[in-house]
Parts: C-alpha cells; structure tokens; sequence
C-alpha cells in the first residue's frame, strides 16, 4: 500500500522504532482507560436518608476502657474450691466429678503461656498461599488471644497440623482438604484443646445447596416453618419446584449460583424459563438455587434491609447456642419498588453492602442493632424485645434441622465424637415481612472479624467499627476459656432439682432425672460459659418458655435422631438436654 503510514519497516532499526510507538500507543489507551476507572470510583455516591438513631435509646459503651475491662488473663489464679479438697479425687459425689472435669479443662501454662494457632487454609497458587484469610482477620484475633495471655502464631497450611503444640486452634478459611484437623483426629483432642470448626458444617447448613437440602428434608417431614423460606436446588429438585411454581401464579423468584456470596450472579425472575434456563457470569449451566421471592419485606423510609445476627455455637451435638446483642443493619441503596425486580434494579432489592456501596456511602447503608431496636421502640410503636425473641426462635429452628445430619456425619466420619471440644462462630442473615416475621436467608459459616470497614485501611484502635469487632473477639474468647469454677452452683442446683447422676454415683428413686457423664460434662461448660458470656445472651437451650414451633421441632428430631441410631445406641440430643435445662430454672444465673 501507498503511504509511509502503512508501509512496511525497511530496516531493523525503523523496526524497533515502530513498536516502541506501537507499545506508546497501547500505553496510552490503557491509562486513559484507568484513569477513566480511577474518575468513575472517586465520583462520590448520591447520599441517601436514612435517619441518625445512634443516640437514641440505651448507649452500648464499646469504649477502649470498656473492652479493657473486660480483659483477662489465663495465668489468673484459678479459683476452684476443688483444689482444697482431698475427697475430689476419689470421685464419690457429683461435686467430685465436677472438679475433675473442671481440673481436665484448665489450660496448661507452659512458660505461662498456653498457645493459639491461627490456621490459614486459603487457597496456594503454584505452591504460594495467597493469605486472604490471614490478611482479612488474623489481627483482630491476634490482639484478642494476646490480651488473654495466650501466645500465637499463624500457619498457611493445605493439611493439617500435629494434634501437639497448640491448646486452641483458630480456623481462618475454609474447611479445605482438612487443613485444619482430619476428622479422624477429632476424638484423638485433650479435654481443654479447642477448635473454632465444627466438623460437617460446610457440608449441612453453610454451603447454599446444603442448606436447602437438610432444611427441605426437615420441612418434607415436619411441616411448613414460619421462619424458613423454602429453597429448591436445580435440577434436583425441579419436581418439587414445579409445584411449588404452580401453586404461587405469576410470583417472582429468587435465583443464586451455587457457590457465590455479595450478590454475584443473583438474579429474580417470575417466568420458568428464565428461572430455569437463563444464564450469567456466575450461573453457566443449569445448576442453581431458587427460592420464592419475599414481595412483602419490612421497609424503613422505604428501604428494604436485612440483618447480619452473629451466632456462637459452642456445641452442635446437643445443640448450645449464644446470640451477640450487637450486628449489622444492611440497608438497600434505593427506595424499594415491586417492579424493582423487574426492570432489573439491583440496588433497590439487594441488601449486600458489596453491592450497595457501588451507589451510596457505607456509612448511610447500615444501622447497628442498637438503632433498629431504638427505631421500632420510638418510631413504630412496636416491642423491640419481642422482635428479637422471634429472630432467637428463627436461628434455633434453622439449627435444629441439621441436628439428624450431623448425628449421621459424626457417627460416619468422627469415630462417633460429638465434636463436643469444636466452637464455631456463624453469621447468619435474617429479613424480617412486614408482619415483622422473622425469616433466615442463609448462613455464613465464615463472618469477617477484618477490623477496618476495607481491606487495606490503616488500623484504628479508637474507631467505633474495630472496637465492636474487637469486643465480639474478647467476649467469645471469655466465653471459651475463661477459667472459672462452677462445682459448688453446679452440684448444689441438681440436687435441689432432683437430678442425679449415673451409673454408680447415688442416683435412687428420690432423683426425678439420672445423667451420665457426658451430659454432666455438657452442663458444667455451658454454666462456665455463662460466667464469661459478656455482651453475648444464650438463647438455647433456656430456662424461658420455647415457642411453639421450636418445642414440637425439638422433640421431632429427637425422634428423628433415636430413629437413626436404633435402639442400642445412648443418644444425647438437643430435646433431652433442653428437658434437664428446664429443671434447672430455678438458677437465676441461667
């Protein structure tokens, strides 16, 4: 072709001078595009109203001095009267069995130090961990086990560690490949070593397609819930889907991938093949959650919103569950509409902050717990607490259904431990109707405890959002190990509460209740974790009157469960347990 534009290089030298322009040129368009991007990002949101209520109401202190207080010590002197009695090891009174207990779960003080290993399970790339975990939480917990007196350490691992040279190991990431502990080590634990994973939890309520499943098994037996939302993976469960499809014309439904959070891929429709068929980044084959789309959400100044509860469990089997006081309030970024979900307007019904900040500031798109219940008290006119002793009820149930499954998993793969030394913190998302029904949408088995707002900002100590994460850190710590005697309260309460302790240990015809040793065991824990429980409120099992639903779904898996195991099998279950409860209440500080 003519024209010196266009022809070819006639040395090596105009050569190179032709692709260095070249590279120039392609340079330039890459940072005119960047710097587009950078532009696009610094363009600040639209600000959104959403009222101010932190000063109404009771203050939460989540003042440096506060957490100070709160702050102890495993070297402290462990004040156990057991220590002063030569009877306690010949064990011939429940009193006894209690020290002995109590004796077993002191933490060692090596040097005067008790250990904590942080494992890291992300992912490796060509053999290199990419740390994700460790960058997102591993501070926050070093401080907290630190203020404990633990000493810690971090690990990045794809398989796991020696049972030896840790007292409690802290979980940071997923339960790949075992990299925390095989799960035929778990029986293998000493009475005071501590994991923060439950063994099959990923597998029964954490991963989206299992929470459908063990939550439909339980809903096809038992009956309709009013805290669950039903769910159908696909193409699974297309039948049932199909039915409950015909059975709600012209509802719109929610659809998920499989495996993704922050609103990735998630998409609503009202017409079976878009439900079915349509596709996505994240949704590439048929394959897919769907679930009926809640028309009716509870709106504040428009908005729709959802809560982000963070949920101790301290034991799965039988159940023992701790709520926080405090959690997030996620609000939409726009004014919700019925035909939001059609015209595709993401911000309008999604509650996720990775989607919400795209549109506002963070600050306006969430409350803490504190100002919604200063809001429904003042604004709505509604009991705040009552609220509250629905969403207690709606987490119980949610937990209760996996019960049979994980009887079955720790039967199958943990030699039959009851996984009773492993503590796992949850985060588990709840949207109240606008009858102010309580509804789960999923759980997150994995909360971020990062302790700033964004990966990457500089730590502050004194900031409000890191001294409630910090708090939450210290007040599960507490709850674990803080070393504190029960013997005396213990003993004393089953007696005047005519619960004796078997076989061999005095149980007669006077004791309305014989326990064994393991259920012993399960009862001293949970009244030392109520010493050291600070800002977090055990909701099962309790000493209050359960609602309705949650009574009948307790002693429905403990059938369920007794079923499984036949009838040669000692079986403790979340019903029995809760029963003995129930003839402690007398206690006031239960």
């Amino acid at each position: 072709k003519s024209g010196s534009g266009n022809r070819r290089p006639r040395t090596y030298a105009e050569y190179l001078r032709s692709r260095r322009m070249k590279r120039r040129w392609i340079r330039k368009d890459d940072e005119d595009d960047e710097r587009n991007d950078v532009k696009l990002q610094q363009r600040p949101p639209k600000r959104i109203h959403i009222p101010n209520l932190g000063a109404v109401g009771k203050t939460v202190s989540i003042s440096q001095e506060a957490l100070q207080n709160k702050v102890w010590k495993i070297t402290d002197a462990y004040a156990s009267p057991c220590q002063e009695d030569p009877n306690v090891a010949i064990g011939r009174t429940v009193f006894d069995k209690i020290c002995q207990m109590e004796m077993e779960e002191v933490l060692p003080n090596k040097n005067n130090k008790a250990t904590a290993l942080l494992v890291d399970t992300s992912l490796h790339i060509r053999g290199v961990p990419t740390k994700y975990y460790a960058k997102r939480d591993a501070d926050n917990w070093k401080i907290t086990y630190g203020d404990a007196g633990f000493s810690t350490r971090v690990e990045y691992r794809t398989k796991a560690p020696s049972l030896f040279g840790w007292d409690v190991e802290h979980c940071l990431g997923l339960e790949r490949h075992d990299a925390c502990i095989r799960p035929s080590s778990v029986h293998l634990l000493m009475p005071h070593q501590r994991i923060s994973m439950i063994k099959g939890f990923r597998d029964i309520l954490w991963r989206k397609d299992e929470f459908c499943r063990t939550t439909g098994e339980i809903l096809d037996g038992f009956g309709p819930s009013k805290f669950i939302i039903p769910c159908f993976v696909l193409p699974q469960d297309t039948n049932a889907f199909h039915k409950d499809f015909h059975a709600r014309p012209g509802s719109n439904y929610m659809v998920k991938p499989m495996d993704r959070g922050e609103g990735h891929g998630l998409y609503v429709a009202h017409t079976l093949e878009d439900i079915e068929q349509s596709k996505n980044k994240y949704i590439k084959d048929n394959a897919r959650i769907v679930q009926p789309f809640m028309e009716n959400p509870l709106l504040i100044n428009n908005r729709k919103f959802d809560m982000r509860t963070y949920v101790l469990v301290t034991s799965i089997s039988p159940l023992r569950v701790y709520m926080y006081n405090e959690g997030l309030v996620r609000f939409a970024a726009s004014n919700y509409s019925a035909n939001s979900t059609r015209t595709g307007a993401k911000d309008q019904y999604l509650t996720n902050t990775s989607v919400g900040k795209l549109h506002a500031l963070l600050k306006d798109l969430v409350w803490t717990f504190e100002q919604l219940w200063a809001y429904m008290d003042t604004e709505m006119g509604v009991s705040s607490r009552g609220v509250l002793q629905e969403i207690h009820a709606a987490i119980i149930s949610v937990l209760l259904m996996g019960e049979a499954r994980f009887h079955k998993y720790f039967r199958d793969s943990l030699n039959g431990d009851d996984c009773g030394n492993c503590f796992q913190l949850l985060g588990v998302d709840v949207i109240l109707d606008d009858t102010l029904q309580p509804k789960i949408i999923e759980i997150n088995g994995l909360p971020s405890q990062q302790l700033t707002q964004d990966q990457g900002d500089k730590l502050n100590l004194k900031d409000s959002y890191t001294l409630r994460k910090l708090h939450l850190a210290h007040d599960i710590v507490a709850i674990m190990f803080k070393p504190d005697s029960v013997a005396d309260e213990l003993s004393a309460q089953m007696e005047a509460a005519g619960i004796g302790l078997k076989p061999g240990m005095g149980c007669t015809a006077r004791h309305e209740y014989c326990i064994d040793r393991e259920i012993l065991r399960k009862l001293m824990r949970m009244y030392r974790e109520e010493r050291g429980r600070g800002d977090f409120e055990r909701i099962f099992p309790t000493t209050k009157p359960l609602d309705e639903e949650i009574d009948a779904l307790a002693y429905y898996m403990h059938g369920k469960v007794q079923q499984e195991a036949g009838t040669d099998t000692v079986v403790r279950t979340s019903y029995g347990l809760q029963t003995i409860v129930q003839h402690l209440r007398g206690n006031a500080s239960l």
